[in-house]
């Protein structure tokens, strides 16, 4: 919401954050997935629900505008979703920022899969450190079928969806 401060003053408009994702979140944080195309994620042959999972949210007055999720495995922490309103470069990237940042010490790798249609995701894991590690010709497509998932898209933004791209960051 922008407030004027008193009559011939400056606007001043509430500064976005990042806080941890709660309960009350999920309803807003479905919507943003669904329309991602990313409430049911694909990847390495199995398929996951990212809002079921611990994350932070980006906020703007008082607005949900973008969230990431995480699973922790060992001594490896996945990135299990990242997606803002219209997949907002800034907002990843300051997402991304906030789950490396927060990584346990004993966390040795950061890892996320996405597929080959997530063009904005591809280049703000790179910006943000993140390497190419893996690419699976046709494994979001073989799952997709082999689970019967054929309700998730095939398609984003023109692109057939096909790959699997997996990026990793190596903290330490």
């Amino acid at each position: 919401m922008v407030t004027l401060d008193a009559p011939g003053q400056r606007l001043v408009a509430p500064e976005p954050r990042i806080r941890r994702y709660v309960a009350e979140d999920r309803g807003w944080v479905d919507e943003l997935l669904r329309n991602a195309g990313a409430q049911m994620r694909i990847r390495r042959g199995a398929v996951v629900e990212p809002a079921k999972y611990a994350g932070y949210v980006y906020e703007h007055a008082g607005l949900g505008k973008g969230i990431i999720t995480v699973r922790r495995s060992g001594r490896q922490l996945e990135v299990v979703a990242a997606a803002a309103e219209l997949a907002d470069p800034e907002i990843l990237g300051q997402l991304i920022d906030v789950a490396v940042a927060n990584a346990p010490d004993s966390c040795r790798r950061l890892w996320v899969v996405c597929h080959n249609a997530e063009f904005r995701l591809h280049q703000v894991l790179q910006r943000h450190r993140f390497r190419l590690c893996g690419v699976r010709p046709g494994a979001y497509d073989i799952t997709r079928r082999r689970l019967n998932l054929l309700h998730l898209p095939a398609q984003a933004g023109g692109v057939d969806i096909r790959d699997e791209l997996e990026f990793e960051f190596l903290p330490r």
